[in-house]
């Protein structure tokens, strides 16, 4: 179980801030605020991470935008990744709370709602946006093979055909390519990498050469000389001979003597360096990385590490894809119907039975007869609930059994089922007997099937004159 959540904000020139807790007393200070930071700036773009330290396990949501980042503190052995789904949801939700009210105010029931054992994230829900249908369906029809990034200094990677087909912000297209690529959606394939500063994530980077010994920047890289003659050893533009007024020769500028032979009398080591502040020499040099924005200067080995990964279709989930964006279109067109012919339409919807809340494709309804008495007769409850149904096949009797329960909750509300393709001969029989209207449509749906069209345009004024 969760132990609490804390809300962190990023702020450019203090770093983290805690923002919110719940409960408030849970121990989370500002050393583990940065502890669970550097997990999503140190790593990948992906916007889910768990931290693990033994004393604490983490699973936290970062939204990019906003710079707040979503803290679910949970038993030493409790899975994160179980709560990838569920912060998920969770932290969309949110995002328009952050910019809305406080925070903190709505913190006790963000908790609640991750604890609630109802709250349940489905990969479905992603092929509800609009954005994920018009990617995947460039995916299908081949247009779209692969998503390779660009990279510009302001905004690192970006994926500008998904940003064009998707109409997304880079932050937004980002955050979706990766959340669809978690979910087995999309192929994440490493391609390419960038450095960013850790401290507030410019990728405008300098890299800078340090002493070893003193950590000056002062460094000159060049090849030396050896004199044999006396020891000294310097960069060999020193031993050029232009003070003597014969630069193609050398002459040691201890000694002062000519240096004749290439291995008699001197010798060339290539490639050192040298600090000018301290004077000493050294093959091996301490690389530092400097951000041009904020002036953070960190080793090139603290430095964040950002992914730009490619995409492409997982074509194990061609097939689910395909019948999720097909239903998607079968849903949408019927609601559309509905509320052309003056139905109040959620899509999806639901409807309370025995104290349970069960959702359906489509709830249509006419609230302004709602008050009738003889709408019992033609429109029980006031209310059309409509599912769909769909199978690679026919649809058979064992798919249809959860449906008929659903019916059995809802009563005496007319409840509908649209199979696609089909449906097999003993779920027919079944449906017959237990009373529930049912048709089927085949997988291209190029019209609205005749029982819907004849309910949908009842003439309600023509009812009540």
């Amino acid at each position: 179980m969760p132990k609490g959540i804390v809300v962190v904000k990023w702020d450019n020139k203090v770093g983290p801030v805690i923002s919110a807790k719940y409960p408030e007393n849970i121990h989370f200070d500002m050393n583990l605020a940065l502890k669970v930071y550097t997990t999503h700036f140190a790593g990948s773009s992906s916007p889910f991470s768990i931290l693990d330290t033994g004393q604490w396990h983490i699973a936290s949501y970062y939204l990019p935008r906003d710079k707040y980042l979503f803290a679910l503190v949970l038993d030493e052995d409790e899975s994160g990744e179980k709560y990838e789904e569920k912060l998920l949801g969770v932290a969309e939700k949110s995002s328009k709370i952050l910019q809305e009210r406080s925070v903190l105010d709505n913190l006790p029931e963000i908790y609640l709602e991750l604890k609630t054992a109802g709250f349940a994230f489905k990969r479905s829900k992603l092929y509800e946006k609009s954005e994920t249908r018009v990617l995947l369906e460039k995916f299908l029809d081949n247009s779209l093979e692969v998503l390779e990034p660009t990279f510009n200094w302001d905004e690192g990677f970006r994926y500008i055909d998904a940003e064009k087909i998707t109409g997304l912000d880079p932050i937004d297209t980002r955050v979706l390519l990766e959340t669809l690529s978690r979910n087995k959606i999309l192929n994440r394939k490493s391609f390419d990498s960038a450095i960013a500063c850790p401290n507030c994530g410019s990728y405008k980077i300098r890299v800078r050469y340090r002493c070893p010994y003193c950590a000056s920047f002062n460094v000159q890289k060049s090849n030396f000389i050896e004199c044999f003659l006396c020891g000294a050893v310097d960069s060999e533009e020193l031993f050029l001979g232009i003070y003597y007024g014969e630069p193609d020769k050398y002459y040691c500028p201890k000694c002062e003597k000519e240096l004749k032979g290439l291995g008699l009398d001197y010798r060339k080591i290539p490639a050192q360096n040298r600090c000018e502040n301290c004077k000493k020499i050294f093959t091996e040099i301490s690389v530092s990385v400097q951000c041009t924005e904020c002036n953070y200067v960190v080793r090139l080995a603290d430095a964040k590490i950002v992914e730009g990964p490619l995409y492409s279709m997982n074509p194990e989930f061609i097939h689910e894809i395909e019948r999720q964006i097909s239903s998607i279109k079968v849903r949408s067109a019927i609601a559309d119907f509905f509320r052309e012919k003056g139905w109040q339409v959620e899509a999806p919807g639901i409807i309370v039975g025995d104290n349970i809340n069960y959702e359906f494709d489509i709830v249509a309804s006419r609230p302004e007869i709602m008050d009738k008495d003889w709408i019992k007769n033609v429109l029980p409850g006031g209310k059309i609930a409509l599912d769909l149904v769909e199978d690679s096949e026919e649809v058979k009797t064992e798919k249809v059994m959860g449906f008929v329960g659903k019916n059995a909750s809802i009563a005496p509300i007319q409840y509908i089922l649209v199979f696609i393709p089909g449906l097999s001969d003993e779920a027919k029989q079944l449906l017959g007997k237990q009373d529930i209207m049912y048709c089927e449509k085949d997988i291209e749906f190029t019209e609205i099937p005749p029982l819907i069209e004849s309910i949908a345009s009842i003439d309600f004024s023509e009812l009540l004159t």
